[in-house]
């Protein structure tokens, strides 16, 4: 069975200050509260100048970017009638934060898809992006700034989860690459709807907050600072501590998707 993860907005704090921000003021943020990656179909910052998202149409490989309206929607009527009769595929997620982590796909069968035979993919009416397990979809960044070396990480995210079969899915992860040294994760446990959470050396699978799998879109949090991490889907809340001592982010990569 495909699972798919569509998302609407990915967004990543740090307690530390960070530098070259844009204030996330359309939902609601201030100075006070950097972003090191902001990733939407919606305008998040009112400094923001530059495109949404890059997408390649299906008929002939074509990229072009897309931008947000005065409104702060997304530009659905160049999105359509750029891409026509076919679908159309994520091949770059920009960064609003003014960090520059813009997460990429070159490889087309790994792109996240946006449109499908002309219509777009919507979540509650909003235009979305779906990132599908089979074959896995995914963009990610392997040189991000402002990640390596800070400890306190906010990460939060709009949308859902479908089911399917799968020993652990990742929507979400910083760090470096491999299992074993990605230095905060956000994940599916196993074959359940369990929300899970992890650190370099810490794995904290939660069965009192679970993804609602196939349910509605959800705002999903998980709040790292020092040992204590709190995972969130709306309202329903759990507070752990960390198993070991708490642990820097090492590396400075970014993924997003079905990985």
């Amino acid at each position: 069975m495909i699972r798919t993860l569509i998302l609407v907005t990915l967004s990543i704090f740090f307690l530390e200050q960070v530098s070259a921000q844009n204030t996330l003021d359309q939902i609601g943020l201030g100075p006070s509260t950097p972003s090191v990656g902001a990733y939407s179909v919606r305008k998040l910052s009112s400094t923001y100048a530059g495109p949404a998202i890059r997408i390649r149409r299906s008929s002939d490989n074509t990229e072009q970017n897309i931008s947000f309206l005065s409104s702060g929607d997304l530009d659905t009527v160049t999105l359509k009638s750029f891409t026509g009769a076919g679908s159309a595929f994520i091949s770059t997620w920009y960064d609003q934060s003014g960090n520059n982590n813009h997460v990429v796909q070159a490889a087309m069968a790994n792109q996240p898809q946006i449109v499908v035979n002309s219509q777009v993919i919507r979540q509650n009416g909003v235009p979305a992006i779906a990132f599908n397990n089979s074959p896995g979809s995914f963009l990610i960044l392997t040189t991000a700034t402002n990640i390596a070396g800070l400890a306190n990480t906010s990460m939060f995210m709009v949308g859902r989860m479908t089911g399917g079969n799968n020993t652990q899915d990742v929507p979400f992860a910083l760090g470096t690459g491999g299992s074993s040294t990605r230095s905060r994760l956000l994940y599916r446990q196993g074959n359940s709807s369990t929300m899970g959470y992890a650190t370099w050396a810490n794995d904290i699978p939660s069965s009192a907050v679970n993804w609602d799998l196939e349910g509605s879109a959800h705002v999903f949090s998980a709040i790292q600072s020092g040992q204590s991490v709190t995972l969130r889907r709306d309202q329903q809340t759990i507070t752990q501590s960390l198993p070991l001592a708490v642990s820097t982010v090492a590396g400075n990569s970014i993924s997003i998707g079905t990985v």
